[in-house]
């Protein structure tokens, strides 16, 4: 994977290492943009689950709001009174929404994850969005230790008070979002021949084995071999598994509702209907 943007900020270069030395636990990855509504209750409901959280933020397109403000007043007032120092947060102050960036851009989406991903410290990253909040499950955090690839799914909100699901799609599919850290597992570019939302490229990660049932065989041929390998291995040394309880609750829903011009892919957009009330 590229180590240095073509732009030259060596700042936002990664470490060559970044693998490496990695202390047991799991690290969260959150990704901030124009987020001051929805980053304090995601905040509170994973902070005592993780052992790290590496917070990003960067505007969506030209926007910015009060999102590092308030992130920072959190940690003032929360983080700090409970004594710890796990909530590490970064700018980082490029655009994601260009169209097709090369992989060794600071505008690529998979460079952005990487560089993310070096900040990390702990050998499990969950790469955990903004709108998404904890369901405590008690024993998630030892089974995330155990396993390389943990695929978890959640609730989908359309009304904030009370809770609804979403009629149309109430639980979300899996998706891997617990990853054990090697040499191997990093965010690549998605090939030209996977479908490519409005800004810039589908994002393309270390488990895109996983959607070989979903492409046509000659397409999976452009797939890197190491992908099918890992994909196997972790299938049959039970390494890879798939948590059947619904572990948050998913707030995008509303936040489309919000902001309808919102950079979500078009496909997920439905319109909002109250159904069944939300019991967790």
């Amino acid at each position: 994977m590229p180590l240095e943007n073509r732009e030259g900020f060596t700042e936002f270069n990664i470490r060559k290492d970044w693998y490496r030395n990695r202390k047991p636990g799991i690290s969260a990855m959150v990704r901030c943009g124009t987020e001051e509504r929805w980053i304090c209750d995601c905040l509170k409901s994973i902070l005592d689950f993780f052992d790290e959280i590496v917070i990003t933020i960067g505007p969506v397109g030209t926007i910015r709001d009060r999102t590092r403000e308030v992130v920072d007043d959190f940690i003032k007032e929360v983080v700090r009174s409970k004594g710890t120092s796990k909530v590490k947060v970064y700018d980082y102050p490029f655009s994601l929404r260009e169209k097709d960036p090369p992989p060794d851009s600071v505008n690529d989406k998979s460079y952005y994850y990487n560089w993310s991903l070096s900040k990390t410290n702990y050998e499990i990253v969950a790469k955990w969005d903004v709108d998404m909040q904890m369901i405590p499950i008690p024993n998630l955090y030892d089974i995330a230790m155990k396993k390389n690839i943990v695929r978890i799914k959640g609730y989908n909100v359309v009304e904030t008070n009370p809770y609804y699901l979403s009629k149309i799609n109430p639980i979300e599919h899996y998706e891997p979002r617990f990853i054990r850290i090697s040499k191997y597992m990093h965010y690549v570019q998605a090939p030209n021949f996977m479908p490519k939302p409005v800004h810039g490229r589908e994002l393309f990660t270390y488990d895109a084995a996983a959607l070989i049932p979903n492409m046509r065989i000659w397409h999976a041929i452009d797939m890197p071999l190491w992908l099918y390998l890992y994909r196997l291995y972790n299938a049959f040394t039970n390494k890879d598994l798939y948590f059947k309880r619904p572990v948050f609750i998913h707030t995008k829903f509303l936040k489309l509702k919000e902001d309808p011009d919102s950079s979500w892919c078009p496909n997920w957009r439905e319109e909002i209907k109250k159904g069944e009330k939300l019991n967790c």
